[in-house]
């Protein structure tokens, strides 16, 4: 697998190869958005007669897509009410996509999100408040 940096991230290297910043922190920040993850969650079973809720349509989703991010530290123990979270917001009228994000950076985050555009709103579940506030390119609604 080849790796590919920004010449941002090539000034950086050179400047650490000339001893001019601290090697751990910057290829530690290098490293943390290489390994960066978004593991994609199976979408809950809706009940019976609702099953057409399961695919994404204008008509069955007129407020549109949202994306419901969960940081991997807590992940475990909110893993049994994501489905119903999910589910109630496509009661609201929202297709929520629900993933589990290890490894994040803000750069990483806005590159991620960006992808998986048009969606209304981010919903960031977790502790990513070291990150939300360098994502000022990001718009994040409340639902």
């Amino acid at each position: 697998m080849a790796l590919a940096f920004s010449l941002p991230d090539l000034t950086k290297i050179r400047q650490v190869l000339a001893g001019r910043i601290e090697f751990k922190s910057q290829m530690t920040a290098l490293l943390s958005r290489i390994n960066f993850i978004a593991e994609l969650q199976t979408r809950p079973a809706f009940p019976k007669g609702l099953e057409y809720l399961e695919v994404f349509s204008e008509r069955n989703y007129p407020k549109g897509k949202l994306l419901v991010l969960v940081h991997d530290d807590i992940y475990s123990s909110v893993k049994g009410k994501l489905s119903s979270y999910v589910l109630g917001l496509a009661y609201e009228g929202y297709y929520a996509t629900s993933y589990r994000i290890k490894n994040d950076t803000p750069e990483s985050m806005k590159k991620f999100i960006d992808r998986i555009q048009p969606v209304e709103a981010a919903i960031l579940v977790g502790d990513f408040s070291k990150n939300v506030k360098e994502m000022d390119s990001i718009i994040l609604k409340r639902v």
